[in-house]
C-alpha cells in the first residue's frame, strides 16, 4: 500500500518538462511511519486514501509528513515539513476533475556548504503548488482545461541568525 508515481513529459508539467503525479496505489488506506534516533532524529509519515462511489466516482489522498534533527556536528540540523492532497472526481455527465495542492518547507545548517570562511550558514526554502484540471470527452472531441500555480522562496544567511553583520 501506498503511493504510485506516474511521469508524464509535456505541457501540462509544473515546471514546463516532466510531471510527477503522486496518487493511491490502492483505493483505501491508511499508512502511519515513525522513526526517531541519535541527534535528535526523528521522522513522521501518515497517509492514506479513500474512495467513493454514487453518481461519480471520487477519489482523496493526503499525505503529511516531518523530518528533523539536531545534527551530527555544529551546523549540521535540519527540518523538513511536506504536505500534499489529491481529489479527482469523474461521472459521465461531468467529466473528470482532477484538484492538487501541496506545500513543502526545508530549513537546513549549510555547514560551509558555500564558503569555509563562515561554517554557520543556513537556508531554508519552501514551495507551494496547487493545480486544476477538467477534462470532457463528447463523441470524438476532447475538451480539457488546466491551471496552476507554483510559488518557490529560499532565503540563505552567510552567518546564521546575524542579518545586521550580512543580509539575507
Amino acid at each position: 500500500p501506498g503511493s504510485a508515481f506516474f511521469v508524464k513529459e509535456g505541457d501540462q508539467g509544473l515546471t514546463g518538462a516532466i510531471n510527477m503525479i503522486a496518487g493511491p496505489s490502492e483505493p483505501e488506506y491508511l499508512r502511519v511511519h515513525l522513526a526517531g534516533g541519535d541527534h535528535r532524529y526523528r521522522y513522521a509519515n501518515v497517509s492514506g486514501a479513500t474512495r467513493r462511489e454514487g453518481k461519480g466516482t471520487l477519489d482523496l489522498f493526503g499525505a503529511a509528513s516531518l523530518k528533523g534533527s539536531a545534527g551530527y556536528r555544529p551546523s549540521t540540523d535540519f527540518n523538513n515539513y511536506n504536505l500534499y492532497s489529491l481529489v479527482r472526481y469523474s461521472s459521465a455527465a461531468v467529466g473528470s476533475f482532477e484538484a492538487q495542492a501541496g506545500y513543502q518547507n526545508r530549513a537546513f545548517g549549510a555547514n560551509g556548504f558555500y564558503s569555509l570562511t563562515f561554517p554557520d550558514q543556513f537556508e531554508q526554502t519552501s514551495t507551494a503548488i496547487a493545480s486544476l484540471r477538467w477534462n470532457k470527452t463528447i463523441s470524438r472531441l476532447l475538451l480539457e482545461s488546466y491551471v496552476s500555480y507554483r510559488r518557490n522562496t529560499d532565503r540563505f544567511e552567510l552567518i546564521r541568525g546575524s542579518e545586521t553583520k550580512v543580509p539575507f
